[in-house]
């Protein structure tokens, strides 16, 4: 049997599928900093990335990107 795809599952870029939208990070570390860095390179916009970390250098590295 074959199944349909519902429309929101045709293939987009993705800054257009989070158009909007603001994601958050808790922990900017290696993992998190890596994610940031992969939506960016999707088209992301900065603005729309916001991330907290105890540490200041790693703030100061996201910020670097210009993620709040």
């Amino acid at each position: 049997m074959r199944t349909q795809r519902h429309p929101s599952h045709v293939s987009r870029p993705l800054s257009q599928s989070l158009r909007g939208l603001t994601l958050g990070f808790i922990g900017a570390g290696t993992m998190g900093f890596a994610l940031m860095q992969a939506l960016r390179r999707q088209g992301v916009p900065s603005r729309r990335l916001i991330a907290s970390d105890p540490s200041a250098a790693t703030r100061r590295r996201a910020a670097r990107l210009g993620i709040r």
